[in-house]
């Protein structure tokens, strides 16, 4: 019976080792067993080999694989407290999807946020290719790294990333965004509502500093402006704290100053917005430098007719103007 195979068991451990003598007893148990006409239940038999057995591994759901993409895909770092900046809640993501997923699910009733753009400082009139995308929603901050998304050959965004940027009811608020507005159209095939602070689309305090003074001004802060890390070279990577923390905050202070004046003085004016004309204007040199997607969802062939043929009576309607104020200044 089990009481005399433990015992041969226990005499045995120190040449077999505990697992074998177990397995041994068991065995010998169920011999004994079936000798008086007693069957063992199978699960007595099945439970030592399974032990033996390596677990079969069960497939992630699809919502455990998302959250853990999104996990290694994001970093969250906070930002400390200065110059009346508050706390910030930055989360830098590298990958596209992850962006997406956090946006949707944390921005998705938010329909006014700050917007800033970085690339490389260049020598020319063109910019270099867009390396980092900042938005805001109060203290929370996305750094998506553009650098590492894009491809050799511009590619659009994801389906996601593009539909949230791209939403008709919401809009972006950024300084001297201009350009990077028409870089976000060209190498991402994304067209945003954006609006420019730098074209004043409310009743702006006037003075200098560019969006850290603007923000001194409507909002009481006492940021001060650092140049030297607006001009730092963003394709570097890592990026430093003191680029990250620069980027934090213009996103920050974007969003920070169109709330300010969208509780004081309601939504900016349609012709605040940015066109595509604009955006045209701007970024019409990309693709011919191939910076620019091969096959757009933007009529933009159409916008480049329309804005060259405004352009074009443009200037005719200044030759008018000034023929006539030469004839006035010239009656002979």
């Amino acid at each position: 019976g089990l009481p005399g195979w433990t015992a041969r068991c226990r005499r045995r451990s120190s040449v077999r080792g505990p697992m074998t003598c177990w397995l041994t007893a068991i065995l010998g148990f169920a011999a004994a067993a079936a000798a008086r006409g007693v069957r063992a239940p199978a699960a007595n038999l099945s439970r030592p080999v399974s032990i033996l057995k390596r677990p079969t591994a069960r497939a992630p759901s699809a919502g455990v694989a998302r959250a853990a993409r999104r996990s290694t895909a994001i970093r969250r770092i906070t930002l400390s407290a200065h110059d009346g900046v508050p706390d910030l809640e930055v989360h830098f993501a590298w990958d596209a999807e992850a962006a997406a997923e956090f946006l949707t699910s944390r921005w998705a009733n938010e329909l006014h946020l700050g917007l800033d753009l970085r690339s490389r400082p260049g020598d020319g009139l063109v910019p270099n290719r867009a390396a980092l995308l900042q938005v805001s929603a109060g203290r929370v901050v996305m750094l998506l790294d553009l650098k590492s998304i894009r491809r050799a050959v511009p590619e659009p965004f994801p389906a996601a990333l593009a539909s949230f940027f791209e939403d008709k009811q919401r809009t972006f608020y950024g300084m001297g965004i201009g350009v990077g507005a028409a870089q976000l159209a060209f190498e991402f095939d994304c067209v945003a509502r954006i609006v420019d602070l730098a074209d004043k689309p409310w009743p702006l305090e006037a003075g200098s500093g560019g969006l850290a003074g603007l923000a001194n001004r409507a909002l009481g802060l006492s940021v001060q402006p650092k140049p030297w890390v607006e001009r730092s070279d963003w394709e570097e990577r890592p990026l430093s704290l003191e680029q990250l923390a620069g980027a934090a905050d213009n996103a920050y202070l974007a969003w920070a100053v169109a709330s300010h004046h969208l509780r004081s003085h309601g939504l900016a004016s349609e012709p605040s917005l940015l066109s595509m004309a604009h955006m045209y204007l701007r970024g019409r040199a990309l693709p011919h430098l191939g910076r620019g997607v091969r096959e757009s969802r933007h009529d933009w062939v159409r916008v480049a007719r329309d804005t060259e043929a405004l352009q074009a009576a443009k200037r005719r309607d200044s030759a008018v103007l000034a023929e006539r104020a030469s004839a006035e200044e010239d009656p002979l």
